[in-house]
C-alpha cells in the first residue's frame, strides 16, 4: 500500500513541478471576414493543446434585458456600498496611486518581462471607397513594413489592397510563450512590498474594522 502512495505522491508532484516549469505557448488568432470575426485562443503545453472559439457578428449588440440586469447590480451593489466609500475621499486616493505608483510600475515591469512574444503578424485587405486615397495608405504601409521588420523580427504584416471594393478585413496572429512559475515572483514581490502592505492595511481598516463607541 506505501508503495503505491509513495508512486501517487511522486507522479503528482512531478506533474506539478512540470506545470510550473515547462513554457505554455499560447496563440491568439483573430479573423474578421465581412461580417463575420472569429476569435480563437489556444494554450499549448508539452503536445496538449486546448483551443476557445468564438464567433460574432460585427456590430452585434447585445439583449436589453441583459443589459438592464447588468445595470441593476451595478446599482444596488453602489446604494450597498455607498456609506462605505463616503469615507474616502480625492486626496486619499491621491495618496494610495501615489504610493503604490513604483510598486505597480515594478509589477508591470516584471510581467512583461515573463511574457516571451514569439510571433506576431497580420494580414490586412482594406480599400476604400476613393482608390487614390487606397494607394496613398497602400503606399504608407508597405514603407512602413520594412522599418518596422528592421526593429522588430518578430513583427510582420501583409497588405492586400482592394481598388474597386470599400472593405476592411484582416487576420491577426500573435503566439506567446511563458512559464507559471516565473509569475509567481512579480507577484510575490508586489504583495510583499511594505508600500503595498500599508495601503492593504489602510483600507481593509477602514472599509471594514468600524471604530468603537463610546457611551457616555
Amino acid at each position: 500500500m506505501l508503495p503505491i502512495l509513495y508512486a501517487t505522491a511522486f507522479c503528482i508532484f512531478f506533474l506539478i513541478v512540470l506545470i510550473l516549469f515547462v513554457s505554455f505557448s499560447v496563440i491568439i488568432d483573430i479573423k474578421k471576414n465581412k461580417d463575420l470575426i472569429v476569435k480563437r485562443v489556444t494554450v499549448k503545453w508539452m503536445g496538449l493543446s486546448y483551443t476557445i472559439k468564438k464567433k460574432e457578428k460585427e456590430g452585434k449588440k447585445e439583449k436589453g434585458t441583459k443589459k438592464r440586469k447588468d445595470q441593476k447590480e451595478t446599482e444596488d451593489k453602489e446604494k450597498k456600498s455607498g456609506k462605505k466609500s463616503s469615507i474616502w475621499n480625492i486626496s486619499d486616493i491621491l495618496g494610495i496611486i501615489r504610493t503604490l505608483k513604483k510598486p505597480f510600475l515594478r509589477l508591470l515591469d516584471g510581467l512583461l518581462r515573463v511574457f516571451k512574444i514569439q510571433k506576431v503578424s497580420t494580414d490586412i485587405t482594406f480599400g476604400f471607397p476613393d482608390p487614390s486615397d487606397t494607394g496613398i495608405v497602400c503606399g504608407f504601409l508597405y514603407a512602413t513594413n520594412a522599418l518596422l521588420h528592421q526593429k522588430c523580427k518578430i513583427c510582420s504584416y501583409s497588405i492586400n489592397p482592394q481598388f474597386m471594393d470599400t472593405v476592411f478585413d484582416f487576420h491577426f496572429i500573435a503566439e506567446v510563450r511563458l512559464r507559471i512559475f516565473s509569475l509567481f515572483l512579480p507577484v510575490v514581490g508586489f504583495v510583499s512590498n511594505r508600500k503595498v502592505l500599508s495601503v492593504a492595511w489602510t483600507i481593509i481598516r477602514r472599509q471594514y474594522i468600524s471604530k468603537p463607541s463610546i457611551n457616555i
